[in-house]
């Protein structure tokens, strides 16, 4: 009797195991199951950035505040607008002294349409020289107005006197010329001598 107790007591204590044991592997199994739903629940509600959205790096970021500062101390403005004419140093010649070691001119923009330009080319084996300092107007078309004074001294044209013309006069580009003429050319001298004031592109 006390052996049929025994492995009747055995008996009960496998099945009670194997009971525990099945029911470990179910709520195993659906949590298996729960855990994809929950990695899909994710990602639909916290989606990645468009590829097309570049996230700065940190030195560009810090390039782009640097460069940011530096438009507003020196007047964003410049960079906006399309000019006719860039702002900063030019060329500038008067045939008569000559092409080959021009002058040069700051331009600076205004406002609008106006910019005010000047500056000199000087003889390099003389005292000619030829001077601008005014106010040029873009009218579109290629053709800027100058308000102010533009000088010459040649040594050989109008008896080596100073020749001065003041505005309103106009400068003018044409075809594939890449600098803006004086029209009004007619040199103090009179008669067929002319100047070829130029401020290039």
């Amino acid at each position: 009797m006390y052996k049929l107790t025994t492995l009747l007591l055995s008996l009960c204590f496998v099945a009670l195991l194997n009971n525990c044991s099945s029911d470990k592997s179910s709520k195993e199994d659906t949590v298996e199951q729960e855990a994809p739903q929950t990695e899909q629940t994710t990602e639909a509600t916290d989606p990645e950035p468009p590829a097309t959205l570049n996230t700065p790096t940190v030195g560009e970021r810090e390039e782009t505040e640097s460069d940011a500062d530096q438009d507003e101390e020196t007047g964003a403005d410049d960079k906006i607008i399309d000019h006719p004419i860039q702002p900063g140093k030019h060329s500038f010649t008067l045939q008569w002294i000559g092409w080959d070691n021009p002058g040069q001119v700051e331009v600076e923009f205004l406002s609008d349409n106006k910019y005010s330009v000047k500056g000199e080319q000087k003889g390099t084996e003389n005292d000619d020289f030829a001077s601008i300092n005014g106010v040029l107007t873009w009218e579109g078309n290629q053709v800027f107005q100058f308000d102010g004074e533009i000088i010459s001294r040649v040594s050989y044209v109008n008896g080596g006197e100073t020749c001065v013309k003041k505005g309103p006069v106009h400068f003018r580009a044409t075809g594939a010329r890449k600098y803006w003429r004086l029209q009004e050319k007619n040199n103090c001298e009179g008669g067929n001598v002319v100047d070829y004031f130029d401020i290039f592109f």
